[in-house]
């Protein structure tokens, strides 16, 4: 019967949480590949820089 509870917790609305997980890291995945193909990771990377002189007191 303990089984059984345990069971029942892992599911969220009848769909198992191991699959709704590894559709979330699909999606998060999906959306990396898409900003790196529009460039956004240099963008991402010179804004950084830029707080991080301004944190340390340079820029």
């Amino acid at each position: 019967m303990v089984r059984n509870m345990k069971k029942e917790k892992r599911k969220i609305y009848g769909i198992n949480r191991n699959f709704i997980s590894f559709f979330i890291l699909v999606i998060a995945i999906g959306f990396i590949v898409y900003g790196a193909m529009r460039g956004e990771a240099s963008t991402v990377l010179v804004k950084a820089v830029k707080v991080c002189l301004e944190c340390v007191g340079i820029g």
